[in-house]
């Protein structure tokens, strides 16, 4: 069973989006396997590396559509956006000092981005998609 499931709930219905945010969450579950299965720190580092980075591809994409398409709440959403990346480097270096990743640690990512996508990304997704986005 996934730590997150996807759901019809989670979907933007700009289908370049739900892509990215259905990778997000796999990358969430690979990492939540991980730990279940006791995979050393170095896997651990390695998956929440991949995470990091592709959350900043992610949030780059939707910032670019934004300013394309003159997205009116962009600041707002940007500086969600900067905190979670402060929050994953912050996981990344405390893995790195040695720290084990904790079921805490998931509830958060878990909260984040599921409340992210519901919340703050279903603001922009009427916006795009009167735009033609997809």
């Amino acid at each position: 069973m996934s730590f997150i499931s996807w759901t019809d709930d989670l979907s933007v219905h700009i289908p370049s989006v739900d892509a990215q945010h259905k990778n997000l969450v796999g990358i969430i579950n690979n990492l939540y396997d991980s730990m279940q299965v006791g995979k050393a720190n170095g896997v651990m580092r390695k998956i929440l590396g991949d995470l990091a980075d592709y959350t900043v591809t992610h949030f780059s994409y939707e910032e670019r559509l934004f300013k394309q398409y003159a997205y009116p709440d962009a600041a707002t959403h940007q500086s969600s956006h900067a905190s979670l990346v402060t929050q994953i480097r912050e996981l990344q270096k405390q893995l790195e000092g040695g720290a084990p990743i904790s079921i805490k640690t998931f509830s958060f990512l878990k909260k984040w981005l599921t409340e992210h996508i519901m919340k703050d990304d279903q603001k922009y997704s009427q916006f795009l998609r009167a735009k033609g986005i997809q």
